[in-house]
């Protein structure tokens, strides 16, 4: 069985960049495997914030609605503490 896979198109196809960065998987925002990625990106770049995630998901996938799916992710599903912890009074 094959398994096709939708990548991004678009005016990256002219530069010398590799193909997979030229042209990313395309990701749905609310899915399990989509949730996996963004957890393993999460620890490789140290626990950080949405956007050091998100750009680094977006070397090799590109999510729909990136920014609202690696928030998603770290607020409800990750257990980083930065995400857990209550504001002190």
């Amino acid at each position: 069985m094959v398994c096709d896979v939708i990548r991004v198109g678009g005016r990256l196809q002219h530069t010398d960049l590799p193909a997979e960065e030229k042209h990313p998987v395309i990701l749905p925002s609310r899915h399990h495997v989509t949730n996996l990625i963004v957890q393993h990106y999460h620890g490789i770049v140290g626990h950080s914030g949405v956007q050091v995630v998100l750009s680094v998901v977006r070397e090799k996938f590109w999510i729909i609605k990136g920014n609202a799916a690696v928030r998603h992710y770290l607020r409800e599903r990750g257990s980083c503490r930065f995400w857990k912890s209550k504001a002190s009074s």
